[in-house]
């Protein structure tokens, strides 16, 4: 009886499991099966008729920056080799010119003139060198004898004075004694005789008073005359050792300065000069003309478009154009090739193996072949490449076009392409989608050769008759 019970449970049990898995499987999304099916991708991409040869004019001056057009070549003008392609108005540039040889002859004569006064400058200097050098000589030498000889020579000289005058007093004294004595000795005193005394009386009174007014200067001299001479004496020695050494001093620096006057002069000839010659090598610059046949665009063609609209303004009568700029380019119309940007995401379909063809809008053919020229490696711009090509034959294609440029990345009439929404990735970064094996889903590790915007190409993982979710995400959900 127990072994019944045992055999009714676990064939209950075993229903209840399928009944289960029945309805498990009731449950499963809905899936589709993976087939051949024929898949082409095409890609396009902006391109612009660029010329192959040009000549870019722009006036670049070592000096004159004031640039007033007064002629100037039509933008989109034919123009033939040897044809003025812009001229410029010259008119201050030679007033300039002529300024400035003017001033470099007065700079020349300005230091001709330096140059003569410097070689007398020498000359005189020296003269004056040795001219107070000979003055200091003379006064330190005569002070030395006035020292030696002069001063005791004056003093001797006052002192023998006073005692010649002395003596000469003495001496008309004792003759006025005698002849008072001879004429006493006679009664009678004639009047020859009163006029002898009374003269030779006067003659006595006048050495009294020479001798007097000798003892004074005599005097003056030893207190104050000599002393004060051999001051002055030592004063002016002191002056002219002054002078000496000032002049030792100003006639170095006086000649340094007037040096560096001359070699500043001198470098501001240079200057002027250059000047001058940057001047006169400005002036064929002013205009200029075509080198060879060609078409005439303003501004240069730069990330293949043409700068034309900054230079409208400028490109006039009276314009005023930049320097050091590209004002005009002269294209050859009939060398002519197509610049496009590549998006770093197809970069690596750009290949010479590759066949692009090229769509113009004026051309009835919408299909002309064209092979890559050139891939720049250098991005231009954040995730943008320039890309060369080479262009159809045809004189209506002109540079500054437009073009589109058509090429294949993928072609198969048996391929394996899924919905790009079954694409997932796992956590090493491998792509795989939900594959239905026995009943269940499982994480299918998948090679994707190709992913457009709604569609992946499968390499490999998957096979013709593999079933997928139709909505994988529902079923991911459903899952967690």
């Amino acid at each position: 009886m127990k072994n019944i019970s045992t055999l009714l449970l676990c064939f209950f049990a075993a229903i209840n499991s399928h009944a289960q898995d029945k309805k498990k499987e009731d449950k499963l999304p809905e899936t589709f099966i993976v087939k051949h099916v024929p898949f082409h991708e095409n890609k396009k991409i902006k391109a612009t008729v660029v010329p192959l040869k040009k000549t870019e004019f722009s006036i670049s001056p070592e000096s004159w920056t004031s640039l007033i057009v007064k002629s100037v070549a039509n933008h989109g003008q034919f123009i033939k080799k040897g044809q003025p392609v812009i001229v410029v108005k010259t008119e201050a540039l030679l007033e300039s010119i002529k300024q400035k040889k003017i001033d470099l002859k007065l700079a020349k004569i300005t230091q001709a003139e330096k140059l003569n006064a410097f070689a007398l400058l020498k000359i005189e200097s020296q003269l004056k060198q040795e001219s107070i050098d000979l003055k200091l000589k003379y006064a330190r030498e005569y002070f030395k004898k006035f020292l030696e000889i002069y001063k005791k020579l004056n003093t001797e000289s006052s002192e023998f004075m006073l005692k010649t005058i002395n003596n000469f007093i003495a001496y008309e004294k004792e003759e006025l004694k005698q002849l008072k004595k001879m004429y006493e000795e006679d009664d009678i005193t004639e009047e020859s005789e009163e006029i002898i005394l009374r003269r030779q009386t006067d003659y006595l009174e006048r050495l009294n008073f020479i001798l007097k007014s000798n003892k004074i200067s005599h005097d003056e001299l030893l207190k104050n005359g000599l002393p004060r001479f051999e001051k002055d004496l030592k004063r002016e020695i002191e002056q002219l050792a002054i002078e000496q050494k000032k002049l030792q001093l100003e006639i170095p620096a006086t000649r340094k300065s007037k040096e560096l006057k001359i070699q500043k002069t001198k470098l501001l000839m240079k200057k002027q000069e250059s000047d001058l010659k940057k001047l006169e090598n400005d002036l064929p610059l002013m205009s200029f003309n075509a080198p060879h046949d060609g078409i005439i665009y303003y501004g240069n063609f730069r990330s293949h478009l043409w700068s034309k609209s900054e230079y409208e303004r400028t490109l006039i009568p009276g314009g005023r154009p930049r320097v050091n700029a590209i004002l005009i380019t002269i294209i050859s119309p009939d060398a002519i090739k197509l610049i496009a940007e590549i998006d770093e995401k197809i970069i690596g379909f750009i290949t010479e193996k590759r066949t692009f063809y090229a769509e113009f809008s004026m051309l009835k053919s919408k299909i002309n072949p064209i092979k890559l020229i050139k891939l720049h490696v250098a991005p231009y711009q954040k995730g943008k490449y320039l890309a060369e090509f080479s262009a159809p034959v045809n004189k209506k294609l002109l540079p500054g076009l437009n073009a589109i440029i058509r090429f294949n990345i993928f072609s198969s009439d048996a391929a394996i392409v899924i919905p790009k929404k079954q694409i997932f990735q796992n956590e090493k970064n491998e792509n795989y989608v939900w594959k239905l094996v026995n009943k269940k889903f499982i994480q299918q590790v998948v090679t994707v050769r190709l992913l457009t915007s709604d569609s992946a190409v499968i390499s490999r993982g998957i096979s013709v008759g593999d079933k997928l979710p139709k909505s994988p995400k529902l079923y991911m959900t459903s899952e967690k």
